[in-house]
């Protein structure tokens, strides 16, 4: 940078927003079996008894002493997916009530504080639709689209594959 010139950060500083993924369970269950669905119903209790409690309360703190009272806040984001931790599948209620319970917790600390509820795209349809917490806990629906190039011959930004999947995006 040259001597007076603004950083990049500060030449888009009013333009930026903080929008922070959020953990909504912790470990290494996956969805895909009996044994890591049970897991993630066990997790996503704990989160809803208390155990992270204080963890989601200092990271609500520091965002407010961080100047950004309005972030907004991916919380257990992609959890429709069978990977995440804290996924719905067939745990759709012990979801909803963590997701209250950590919205509830990081609400007090700043009630600017906005709720992304991120799916996948994948597994919406049946998924989706049953894990959601309602509007008095979401601000903003987010979705995660991922696209994959299906062939050599597909431009460099795969935008076919984009039309061949979803036709109404693009």
């Amino acid at each position: 940078l040259l001597v007076g010139e603004k950083s990049t950060i500060d030449a888009y500083a009013d333009r930026l927003e903080l929008s922070l993924t959020v953990p909504l369970g912790f470990g290494n269950a996956n969805a895909r079996t009996q044994e890591g669905r049970e897991e993630i119903r066990s997790n996503l209790e704990l989160v809803t008894s208390g155990e992270f409690d204080d963890a989601y309360r200092r990271v609500a703190e520091r965002l407010v002493e961080a100047g950004v009272p309005d972030a907004v806040l991916r919380l257990g984001h992609e959890f429709n997916g069978a990977w995440a931790p804290w996924s719905s599948r067939t745990n759709e209620e012990e979801f909803i009530a963590a997701w209250r319970h950590v919205h509830e917790i990081m609400s007090a600390e700043s009630p600017d504080f906005r709720f992304d509820w991120t799916a996948i795209r994948a597994s919406w349809a049946e998924w989706g639709p049953p894990a959601y917490p309602g509007d008095d806990y979401v601000d903003v629906i987010g979705l995660d689209i991922y696209w994959r190039v299906t062939s050599v011959d597909d431009d460099v930004w795969g935008t076919e594959a984009w039309r061949l999947q979803y036709p109404r995006v693009l």
